[in-house]
């Protein structure tokens, strides 16, 4: 994905999610990006998470639990 980009990446900021940790950490360093971490409390970071609540209030509970895991899908259920 990277030499897709027009841009060079200079750093990732994520949160301190597991996802994020070792296994996502090392990677991006070797790879000589520099890796970041945000603090994820919604008083910090208001109005991503405030996007999330909305996002789960207004699309993904109209999921009613089915994962869609088809990008043209999941698109065409968000246009809806």
């Amino acid at each position: 994905m990277l030499q897709r980009l027009p841009f060079q990446v200079e750093v990732i900021q994520t949160d301190n999610g597991a996802e994020f940790r070792s296994a996502f950490h090392w990677p991006v360093l070797d790879k000589g990006i520099a890796h970041t971490y945000q603090a994820g409390t919604p008083r910090l970071n208001g109005k991503v998470e405030g996007s999330h609540r909305i996002d789960a209030e207004e699309f993904y509970q109209l999921l009613d639990g089915v994962i869609i895991d088809d990008a043209e899908v999941f698109n065409d259920k968000l246009r809806e």
